[in-house]
């Protein structure tokens, strides 16, 4: 706002066309009133921005239309509300027009108006130009002075013109953030969401569906219950179906609902994103008249229609397994996101019990503060709530069981996160004391040892003996008493940690076995990261990017291949791991997403068309021992590993033929410049080509 209009009465017309446009109108209103004194609302809207101030000029309803074909039916009318609103406008002389949505509505009169008087217009809520009709944008820019988005992604789609582009933010996510604890307690079992929109012509179209999907599901299980809130106590007339004894009606509280239910069936629109933001697990759907959707459907751009898969940039590997029919469940780790909304209850996963975040206590106990890290089908759990006996490794193990127990004879997706080996180093007391002793010795005899065992298998590099293995650590000998009782004590508890690990395996594989499905299902076992444990007189895994925290392995097992096990060198790397499952189950690569199907490439002697493997990492200040986050920036190709750190000037370089543990940095050793060279320009290809393939493209063509 100029500071002219600070200095007069300022009349801003605003007008909404329909019920989520009126819940953005709202607080938009009241923020301008706190911002200006002397301000006037005139338009169209709903019973939000009545509050604010706004008498509508006429009812909000009437322009509540969506689709291609279904307006024409409206069209005369529609036609004669907005020359009404032009004439009434062009009397009142607004200083400013605000469009909220309904851009086919809006945009004209904005570029009436602009026409017409001096005054700025702004279209809030972008049209979905992202998504279709692209070509619009021209014709937007002739009509708007400004577009606030609500979407991060939508600003590619304006790069090229000449439009001013606001990112706001949904205010739904600030609103429901403030007393988010208290709307997600209490969710009633079997309990399920029925949201049929807000528009006259969705509820028409959509609620007879849901009210005959709720009588199938509670004709197979008497338990289940159903709740449908409607935004006006008028849209009942438009519901055929039904629904006595069936389905409790309620008016004006969907976010109450969502709330105590354990999930729900939403039309594509805003409750999406309520439903994401609640943790309520959600299907999405949408119908429309069969003329518009001939119509529409060959100008879309995009794979997916429901707002939380957007803001994720693609659909998820659960959700597309879920899509190709398989039952889907985790439990361990998730360090994708404690946010609603990005939990794996809302991300694809039909059952889950996590621990979120990076780490936490192995045991039943809090290790940072009293907030609880647990979650269970996307409902928080109090560490008070746990078993006593509560052990990661095997409560993870004891639930994954328990889900697949459950399944019917659908195929099935199993994660399993294990949190141990990981730091903290506790295990159950019968394992403590398993390895007692065994590393008293100290790391140099352990190094010898594990010399000595490479050479047997022979995977050491031809030519290499342990005079190659110098250590930069202080010898075992020069360390005090109690240096060396931590460190041989550390170790025999990882060792133990490893083995309560490898049983809990072995359980999971048993039950695979005595229930005849180990010999139909695909096991993968793999780490997203080593751990230093000693080496090189270091612990746990905060040296960046060392050749021994990203080497980890990858272990494929599958039945229906008689082919004999085999040992490859393939570089490959986690970013492979989706694609390869989705590979083996008969389902084709989704697109935008990284990375190759290793298996099939293997299997194919025909290795993924890469330079190197590129990762990046920004680590935290007490990991990297410094004030503020570290970003380093690695390129790994078969016999280098190159590290950046920027803003720094400094880098690693080192030849893993001639110093596989990585002792000599050969960064700024003249005779390595042209190699140095040669890989900085490799990674930055490499990075180049995983941005072309990133999801976010299909938005930017």
């Amino acid at each position: 706002m100029s500071d002219s209009l600070d200095e007069k009465k300022i009349k801003i017309a605003i007008v909404a066309g329909e019920k989520s446009g009126d819940e953005l109108g709202g607080p938009l209103m009241e923020s301008l009133k706190q911002q200006f004194q002397d301000i006037s609302f005139i338009g169209v809207g709903g019973e939000k921005m009545h509050l604010q101030g706004l008498s509508s000029f006429f009812p909000m309803e009437k322009i509540s239309v969506m689709g291609i074909i279904e307006p024409l039916f409206k069209l005369r009318e529609l036609l004669s509300l907005r020359r009404k609103l032009k004439k009434f406008l062009l009397i009142e002389k607004p200083d400013i027009f605000i469009g909220i949505d309904a851009p086919d509505f809006n945009l004209p009169i904005s570029r009436f108006l602009k026409k017409k008087m001096t005054l700025k217009t702004v279209q809030y809520v972008s049209p979905s130009v992202w998504a279709w009709r692209k070509g619009r944008i021209k014709s937007i820019e002739k009509a708007v002075d400004c577009v606030i988005t609500l979407f991060p992604f939508e600003e590619d789609a304006y790069k090229h013109s000449n439009i001013r582009i606001c990112y706001a933010g949904h205010p739904l996510a600030y609103r429901l953030d403030q007393d988010f604890d208290e709307l997600i307690k209490g969710k009633q079992a079997k309990s399920i969401a029925l949201l049929p929109g807000s528009r006259k012509s969705e509820i028409s179209l959509l609620a007879n569906d849901m009210i005959r999907a709720a009588r199938e599901l509670k004709r197979k299980d008497k338990s289940y219950q159903f709740y449908m809130p409607l935004s006006d106590e008028r849209h009942l007339e438009l519901i055929k179906e039904p629904m006595e004894g069936l389905i409790t009606i309620s008016f004006n509280n969907a976010q109450e609902v969502l709330s105590n239910c354990q999930m729900a069936i939403i039309t594509s629109g805003t409750a999406t994103l309520e439903a994401m933001l609640l943790r309520t697990p959600c299907v999405t759907l949408y119908k429309t008249g069969w003329l518009t959707y001939r119509i529409v459907k060959p100008l879309l751009s995009i794979d997916n229609f429901s707002l939380p898969n957007l803001l994720a940039g693609s659909k998820l590997l659960p959700e597309l397994l879920q899509d190709a029919g398989y039952k889907t469940y985790m439990a361990g780790k998730w360090d994708l996101g404690i946010e609603p909304g990005y939990t794996p209850a809302t991300r694809g996963f039909d059952r889950s019990f996590v621990q979120l975040g990076a780490s936490a206590s192995h045991f039943a106990e809090h290790l940072w503060g009293d907030y609880s890290l647990y979650e269970l089908d996307g409902q928080r759990i109090d560490i008070d709530d746990l078993p006593e006996d509560f052990y990661s490794t095997n409560y993870y193990t004891d639930k994954i069981l328990e889900f697949i127990q459950s399944n019917d004879d659908s195929p099935w997706f199993a994660y399993v996160p294990l949190t141990t080996p990981h730091w903290p180093l506790q295990v159950p007391d019968i394992w403590l004391n398993r390895n007692l002793g065994k590393y008293d010795d100290g790391y140099d005899a352990l190094r010898e040892n594990r010399m000595e065992q490479a050479g047997i298998l022979g995977v050491l590099p031809p030519g290499l003996n342990k005079d190659n293995f110098q250590p930069t650590a202080s010898p075992w000998a020069e360390l005090t008493p109690t240096q060396q009782t931590q460190f041989a004590r550390s170790q025999e508890i990882y060792a133990s940690m490893i083995e309560n690990l490898d049983f809990n395996i072995g359980k999971l594989v048993s039950y695979l076995d005595l229930t005849n499905q180990l010999n139909k299902t695909v096991i993968i076992f793999t780490s997203d990261h080593g751990d230093l444990m000693g080496e090189q007189g270091l612990m746990l895994k905060h040296c960046f990017h060392n050749e021994g925290l990203i080497r980890s392995p990858f272990i494929w097992s599958d039945p229906y291949d008689e082919s004999p096990a085999e040992r490859t060198d393939m570089l490959s790397g986690t970013i492979d791991i989706a694609s390869t499952i989705l590979g083996r189950a008969g389902l084709a690569p989704y697109h935008g997403i990284q990375g190759f199907d290793i298996i099939a490439a293997h299997k194919s002697n025909s290795p993924p068309s890469r330079l190197g493997i590129l990762l990046e990492e920004d680590e935290i200040p007490f990991n990297a021992n410094c004030e503020h986050y570290l970003r380093t920036r690695s390129f790994v190709d078969g016999r280098w590993r190159m590290t950046y750190w920027l803003e720094h000037g400094f880098g690693e370089l080192y030849d893993h033929h001639n110093d596989p543990h990585e002792l000599n940095n050969l960064w700024n050793d003249p005779g390595s410049s042209s190699e140095k060279a040669q890989l900085i320009e490799m990674m930055m290809r490499e990075k180049f080509s995983l941005d072309e393939m990133a999801p976010k493209a299909e938005f930017c063509a």
